[in-house]
């Protein structure tokens, strides 16, 4: 990563972005040009907090369509299937006899069918190229079991399983990684069969979950949430904080001596039953260490206030994609270089009439659409 003061480049970037705006501008709009409300996720970090034994990337990844038909070499082999079998056709009009006559050409076609694949021809059975999704369904507590465990390993070897439970309220899960680590996730999207099988993958999808695929070819992603977000609520509540918001994993909440703050959690949690329960502890970092009633304690670190706007307001000075990371950081790339982020916890009033980014003092701030303001700063 780049370590010279970004303020620069993004200071540059404004005086670009409005050179360009001003011939972009309709004589009846507003001052402020908004050239995409989504962004496709460009680098992530390669995260450390899940199980690794799988290959990893460090790209956010591809979509992959539904499948939706089969290949031409696939449908041929059907017509060849349909003409040889004419007189069968012809046969399952009668009624005696129609369920034998169809079964033998259901299995000529699944003949067929199968040796197009196989031979190169038709739909190839490993790697991305021609990879799609065959089905999709809810994702359950077996689904995230197996998957987990053809990363660990855990499906070939007793000694790496991961253990994967599922709360009945909340629907929060914990999977305990072979080490020792666990985890607290949700599931984000639908289980995915991928029409392909491989080497077990973990990914990072661009707005900070783990997208994992087994070796068999289903996909699972799992998001980071709270460990118990009714107990969360209530806690801080008791603690006097205010309007407290939780969506998603993500925390908003008015602190004792008033300064709104915007949070979400890690997906790493540790068990320590001597610690006090319901303890909450405010770091340097305006983040906070939440120990539950059961003994589990989770970080709470700074989050965008709003994702999705802020990579519209990021777009609008000529950067194409912002990517958060796993471990709570975001990936931009601004003027060729490659830089890491992180956001201030704490919220306040725009000062401005529109919503932007911009430097002031050194520091980098973000206005968004609401009038909610956030500084943004450079990692190493």
């Amino acid at each position: 990563m780049n370590k010279h003061p970004i303020s620069n480049l993004i200071a540059g970037l404004l005086l670009t972005a409005g050179y360009h705006a001003a011939f972009a501008i309709e004589p009846a709009s507003s001052a402020t040009v908004n050239t995409s409300t989504s962004t496709t996720a460009a680098t992530s970090s390669t995260t450390d907090t899940a199980a690794t034994t799988g290959s990893t990337t460090s790209t956010a990844p591809k979509a992959v369509p539904m499948c939706t038909s089969a290949p031409a070499s696939v449908t041929g082999k059907l017509a060849e299937v349909e003409e040889s079998d004419k007189r069968d056709d012809d046969e399952l009009d009668s009624e005696e006899g129609s369920d034998k006559v169809r079964d033998r050409v259901r299995d000529k076609v699944r003949d067929k069918v199968s040796d197009a694949k196989t031979s190169g021809t038709g739909v190839v059975s490993r790697g991305d190229s021609n990879d799609c999704i065959t089905a999709e369904h809810e994702t359950s507590d077996d689904d995230a079991d197996k998957v987990v465990n053809s990363l660990t390993g855990g499906d070939l070897d007793a000694h790496k399983r991961a253990i994967v439970t599922r709360d009945p309220v909340s629907g929060v899960m914990t999977v305990t990684l072979p080490d020792g680590r666990t985890l607290t996730v949700s599931p984000v999207g639908k289980t995915r069969h991928h029409n392909r099988t491989g080497t077990a993958q973990v990914e990072e999808d661009g707005d900070g979950n783990l997208r994992l695929v087994s070796a068999a070819g289903d996909e699972v992603t799992l998001g980071a949430t709270q460990h118990a977000p009714a107990e969360l609520k209530t806690r801080l509540e008791a603690e006097g904080y205010r309007d407290v918001s939780i969506s998603d994993g993500h925390v908003e909440a008015t602190r004792p001596d008033g300064q709104r703050v915007s949070l979400s959690p890690d997906m790493t949690v540790s068990t320590n039953t001597a610690a006090v329960a319901g303890k909450i502890e405010t770091g340097s970092d305006d983040g906070l260490q939440v120990t539950y009633a059961d003994g589990v304690s989770q970080k709470q670190r700074a989050h965008p206030h709003d994702l999705t706007d802020l990579r519209t307001q990021a777009q609008s000075i000529g950067v194409p994609s912002v990517t958060l990371n796993s471990d709570g950081t975001l990936s931009a790339t601004v003027a060729g270089g490659n830089y890491r982020f992180k956001m201030s916890a704490r919220l306040q009033q725009g000062q401005k009439s529109q919503p932007g980014i911009r430097t002031e003092n050194g520091k980098i701030i973000v206005q968004y659409r609401d009038g909610t303001e956030q500084e943004i700063n450079q990692v190493p």
